[in-house]
């Protein structure tokens, strides 16, 4: 996750290509700032577990971006947004962390 302005989420949209990453998603708003992703729709329709690396490239880009949340801040903030049923429960996020 990284604090970029809104012509910099279209330009990286539009060179992922628009054809493919069809549909925005809000998925929560953090500090007055809206966090957006892009996916593809039919995608949408099935659940698919994020990787080990993905998740640490997000929990990378939420203390790049917000400094001053603590290790455990960004674990529950993650934790609340994972599918039910993930492989990374609190503890797997803390130490995911510990190695970013």
């Amino acid at each position: 996750m990284w604090k970029i302005t809104k012509s910099q989420f279209e330009e990286i949209r539009d060179q992922e290509g628009r054809r493919w990453y069809d549909k925005e998603i809000e998925l929560a708003t953090i500090d007055g700032i809206p966090l957006v992703t892009i996916t593809h729709r039919e995608r949408l329709a099935r659940e698919m577990a994020p990787s080990e690396s993905y998740v640490k490239t997000i929990l990378l880009g939420i203390q790049e971006t917000f400094p001053d949340k603590t290790r455990e801040d960004i674990a529950a903030y993650l934790i609340g947004r994972m599918p039910s049923g993930s492989r990374f429960d609190r503890n797997k996020l803390l130490q995911l962390l510990d190695h970013t």
